[in-house]
């Protein structure tokens, strides 16, 4: 059962644009198509372990920055062990990384870069290494007594969201130079 209680997160499971660690960019609209069923049946789990599902979708739509989605964690063990890693890292600073779970319906290539045109999402993973440096969770709550945990750099949370995007823009760019690939922006 999922409650208010149990805790929430918000973040980006998928940020476009983006060179991936695998060599892959999810383009803009990969997910129209398949969002509502994803936020019917959709899991979200730890470490993309479908047999663990740690939250249900609570909403899930793509803005001009990625994929972004909700998820309410259940009130079971381990769901609430991964809220309160998800809840302490945030509040240490650290990140914690999210991850999508898909099929591909379409795709194109723009030389070596896999261009993934549209997706069959089916989960989202919390992960510590994102395979897109910019998926991540951006704030928990911690269930009854927690509080909000934003990760922010500063008081303005538009100007903290945007100078934090922009320094994991040049980390990016720097690691698909550094590999040949490149970043659309």
């Amino acid at each position: 059962m999922t409650t208010a209680d149990s805790g929430s997160f918000t973040g980006y499971a998928s940020f476009f644009g983006v060179v991936d660690r695998q060599g892959e960019i999810v383009d803009p609209g990969a997910f129209t198509r398949t969002l509502p069923a994803f936020r019917k049946a959709g899991l979200i789990t730890w470490s993309h372990d479908i047999a663990r599902p740690v939250a249900t979708v609570y909403t899930a739509r793509e803005d001009e920055v990625g994929l972004l989605v909700t998820g309410r964690f259940h009130s079971t063990p381990d769901a609430q062990n991964a809220r309160t890693i998800v809840t302490e890292r945030l509040a240490a600073g650290a990140t914690v990384g999210l991850s999508i779970g898909y099929q591909v319906v379409r795709e194109r290539f723009e030389g070596r870069v896999r261009h993934l045109v549209d997706l069959e999402l089916l989960e989202v993973g919390i992960v510590m290494v994102p395979s897109n440096v910019f998926a991540e969770v951006l704030t928990a709550k911690g269930g009854k007594a927690g509080p909000v945990i934003p990760l922010t750099l500063s008081a303005d949370p538009t100007k903290a969201r945007e100078a934090e995007r922009l320094r994991r823009l040049q980390i990016a760019v720097a690691v698909s130079t550094s590999r040949g690939l490149g970043v659309r922006v």
